[in-house]
């Protein structure tokens, strides 16, 4: 199972933002420092990783520092499964 397209919305520098992985499977991302190369990576890491947020996401977290705007991911998979958040749910990725 591959990621195939991921989407994400008000998590820290990154506003609104959705790309596929190419079929080769290898992603390199090249970008200025502070563009947000690493929010990409700790957005996969928060929902797929080991540890993840739990039920605190830090202030931190939400675009512009401000927890009115709502955090959504969305992880889809090359076998048609996918994983969504939204940090104003109460509830914590739902999986289809």
């Amino acid at each position: 199972m591959k990621i195939s397209k991921v989407y994400i919305k008000n998590f820290r520098s990154i506003k609104n933002l959705e790309f596929r992985f190419p079929e080769s499977g290898l992603m390199i991302m090249v970008g200025a420092n502070n563009a947000g190369k690493s929010n990409i990576v700790r957005t996969l890491n928060n929902i797929l990783g080991e540890t993840w947020w739990g039920k605190d996401i830090d202030p931190i977290d939400f675009y512009m520092r401000d927890p009115n705007n709502t955090i959504e991911i969305k992880i889809e998979f090359d076998n048609g499964r996918r994983v969504e958040f939204e940090s104003d749910e109460g509830e914590w990725p739902k999986i289809f």
